[in-house]
């Protein structure tokens, strides 16, 4: 067991736990505005820098000026696979689920949550924000968004808070917004320098073979593999399986004589399973039951009186679908904003049933 790693894993995911109980008690109704304000201008100044990185990429300009990675510069896919300031582009498209979920709750529920006098750009904003989370070419980023269109629609027309017409009009401008992001790569693009890594394809073949690559084919991808050897470590001992290996130690299991000074250690890819290796079958439906009775409690909330609160929850409860989804293709349990997102989530769910005021 590496002791050191333990201790940093369980003291980063305590911070993330108590961001989200900080959120929960320090909220009240009248922040909700204000919270959703800055989370459209964060969008907003997102998307204007992915626009920048992804046409200074294409132009030539050296990546530590457009913040891109060589390894998602357009020399390895023929175009650029955006990712803003994040480390990686999964982790962008995970933060602008979060905004594009509540902007999408909105426009299928037609409520007062976003005043008249900007509704027009928020229109244009979740157009922007679909195109950029397609951008990223994150395979759990774009389904992530699927799902969080299905589960949004559907939770909204049980409780009649979401017509047909209204959730075509929304879907409509996420359409919209995947094809600009696809005409971004059709028609600023070129032909990559590792034709290997492409299948020797460029703009929307390249596209296309990045979005349907399952890990599975032949021997299977890196993920794949590193999947393969947590599923090897639950079978080792019931043990394993019943209370998990510990925090943070899937990397210093599987990599037992790495210099923990290097790369950094290998993780699953896939959260469900990391869950289940390291904290076990108890750690992880422990963790599944917080997440279904929050889920229970926002239907709640989302059949309620207040129309406003209603709607934020609506999208919330798509982001939390999202990241379920997304948490397939990666892992790491102590990401800041899903657990920010998890704690206006407890604050709404505790939120007495009174009418408030719009954005």
């Amino acid at each position: 067991m590496n002791f050191a790693r333990g201790i940093m894993v369980f003291v980063f995911t305590c911070f993330t736990i108590f961001v989200a109980m900080a959120v929960r008690v320090l909220f009240e109704k009248r922040y909700l505005g204000d919270i959703l304000r800055s989370l459209i201008i964060s969008a907003s100044i997102i998307l204007i820098f992915c626009t920048y990185q992804y046409v200074g990429n294409i132009l030539g300009l050296p990546n530590w000026i457009t913040g891109l990675r060589d390894r998602y510069s357009w020399q390895q896919f023929g175009f650029p696979r955006v990712q803003g300031t994040s480390l990686e582009p999964l982790y962008l498209a995970s933060y602008l689920l979060l905004p594009f979920s509540i902007l999408f709750a909105a426009v299928a529920t037609n409520t007062n949550l976003i005043p008249k006098r900007v509704f027009r750009l928020s229109l244009v904003l979740l157009v922007g924000l679909s195109a950029v989370v397609f951008m990223t070419v994150s395979r759990g980023g774009v389904l992530a968004g699927v799902a969080a269109i299905i589960s949004i629609v559907i939770f909204g027309l049980v409780v009649k808070r979401v017509n047909s017409v209204r959730a075509a009009k929304a879907i409509a401008l996420v359409v919209a917004g995947v094809f600009i992001g696809f005409i971004f790569i059709t028609f600023l693009n070129k032909t990559p320098q590792n034709l290997l890594l492409t299948n020797g394809k460029k703009g929307n073949n390249a596209l296309a073979n990045q979005l349907t690559k399952t890990g599975l084919e032949g021997s299977g991808d890196e993920r794949a593999q590193v999947r393969g050897l947590a599923i090897g470590i639950l079978k080792a001992s019931p043990k394993n399986l019943i209370i998990g290996i510990g925090p943070g130690q899937f990397g210093p299991y599987v990599q037992p004589d790495k210099d923990s000074k290097g790369d950094g250690w290998w993780i699953v890819n896939n959260e469900s399973l990391e869950l289940l290796v390291e904290y076990g079958v108890i750690g992880l439906l422990m963790f599944l039951s917080f997440i279904a009775s929050l889920l229970y409690k926002l239907w709640k909330v989302i059949g309620g009186k207040d129309p406003v609160v209603a709607t934020v929850a609506l999208g919330i409860v798509g982001y939390i679908v999202a990241v379920g989804v997304q948490y397939q293709t990666f892992s790491t349990l102590y990401i800041v904003h899903i657990w920010a997102a998890i704690g206006l989530a407890l604050a709404l769910a505790a939120q007495k049933d009174k009418p408030s005021r719009n954005l």
